[in-house]
This record gives C-alpha cells, structure tokens and sequence, in this order.
C-alpha cells in the first residue's frame, strides 16, 4: 500500500469513528443529559456547538452554519493537498488529522445545525469545555504540525539524513 493509501485511510477511519460517535451519542443520549459518569475526571455528555471553538460565533442561524461548513470544505481540499506534497511524516500525519477533524465537523453543521459535543473531561468542579473525536484530531494535528516546525525536529531530520560525499 502507497503512502498516500495508507494516509487517505487514516482520514477515513476518524472520519467514521467521528462520524459514528455523534451518531450514536445523538440517538442515545437526548440533550440535555445528565453527564454520566466515566471515571474521576471523565463524562460522557451531550452538547450542542453552534458556534466554532468554544462556542464562539454561536448566534448566526443557518446561513453562517453553511458559510463555516464551506469554509472547512476549503482548508480540508487544502490540507489534503498539502499532506500529499509532504515528504515528512509528521508534518503529514499533522494535516490529515486537522482535514479529517474538519471536516468531520463541518459534515456534523450541515446534517444536524450544530457541532455534537459529548467528551467532557473536569478536575472536580471545574469543567473543559465538551469536545469530540473530530476536536481531538484537529488538536493533535496541530500538535503535530508545530512540532514539525520547532527547529529541534528539523535537526534531528538533518542527523538522520545520510551524508554525501562519504
């Protein structure tokens, strides 16, 4: 299997594990829900985004959710090509995990008005805000992104790279 095979798999396997999560969190657990309980500092809850991060432009009806929708359809076109181009793989990996988090959102605004929250992690009373499978690919690209750029990265890439003229 090619490089790029295999990275298009990855985008459609959080795809679906994205996809599949709001499903079912959307079918079993109405909202508002009682969070349940998962350990000391995780719930499982069900929460409505109509906004972006943290909710933010979250009052702009349907013509704004279609606009944000697009928007993430051009950066994941974007991204996509991007990660094809990358000859590293860190930087790569980093792109697919925001493409397939984007648009794993973007495809949850369009079918359901809104983004489906349900990850709620808490240190007793105080509470991140509730995110999904989508948000954590997006963070962890961009974890893998900005790692790639540190310097530190580049010079272990330059150590690894064989020597000419030896």
């Amino acid at each position: 299997m090619s490089s790029g095979a295999a990275r298009f798999g990855v985008f459609l396997a959080i795809l679906a594990v994205d996809q599949i999560t709001k499903a079912l969190v959307t079918t079993y657990l109405a909202a508002p829900v009682e969070p349940i309980r998962l350990g000391a500092l995780l719930n499982l809850v069900h929460v409505r985004n109509f906004g972006v991060g943290f909710g933010f432009l979250g009052d702009g009806g349907a013509t704004q959710q279609w606009a944000l929708a697009g928007f993430a359809a051009v950066i994941t076109v974007a991204l996509l090509v991007m990660q094809a181009r990358a000859k590293e793989r860190l930087y790569a990996a980093g792109l697919i995990l925001i493409a397939s988090g984007a648009i794993g959102n973007a495809i949850c605004r369009l079918a359901r008005g809104s983004v489906v929250d349900f990850i709620d992690v808490h240190v007793s009373d105080y509470h991140w805000p509730a995110f999904n499978v989508a948000d954590m690919a997006i963070t962890i690209g961009a974890f893998c992104v900005i790692a790639h750029a540190l310097p530190l990265q580049r010079a272990i890439a330059r150590l690894r790279a064989p020597r000419r003229g030896r």
